[in-house]
């Protein structure tokens, strides 16, 4: 760490501070993203892209801070996520970033549930066993216009 003349104050501060602390004034300029719409503060981010190019920092260890960085204050899904990392690691600074959200990965990646316990161990009911189970009890069937079924309570619909 080296120390730097704020150059409001004209006191010491650390070159690492992002403000002088004791006049406030701004000692780096903020690098800012729009990431879905929303303006993000990308300095500390770009910081850690550097640190990985020039080999002072592991990628993995980068990586972990970036995604911690990123959930806290965009609503980009991890692949979203992953690919914003990987389009800066290829040395690109982009001003505007249009990603997938979190609602729209977790809607792609929605698994259904069991109604009744709600068990994600479910079985799509095939038409040859619809088709089956109406032929052997007719009307009474519990398969007919039924789409799943629960392996773990058995229950269908």
């Amino acid at each position: 760490m080296a120390l730097i003349k704020c150059p409001e104050c004209d006191k010491e501060v650390s070159n690492k501070a992002q403000r002088c602390i004791y006049c406030g004034f701004p000692l780096t300029e903020s690098i800012n993203c729009i990431i879905n719409g929303k303006v993000c503060d990308m300095t500390r981010i770009f910081e850690l892209v550097s640190d990985v190019i020039d080999g002072k920092v592991e990628s993995y260890i980068a990586n972990n801070e970036y995604v911690m960085i990123m959930k806290s204050y965009t609503n980009l899904s991890p692949i979203g996520i992953s690919k914003f990392w990987h389009l800066l690691l290829d040395g690109e600074r982009p001003t505007h970033y249009t990603g997938e959200t979190q609602e729209e990965f977790d809607r792609k990646h929605a698994k259904p549930k069991c109604p009744t316990c709600g068990s994600t161990d479910i079985q799509k009911i095939g038409v040859g066993e619809r088709v089956a189970s109406v032929a052997t009890l007719g009307l009474i069937s519990k398969k007919i216009n039924k789409t799943f079924k629960c392996k773990n309570c058995k229950y269908t619909w």
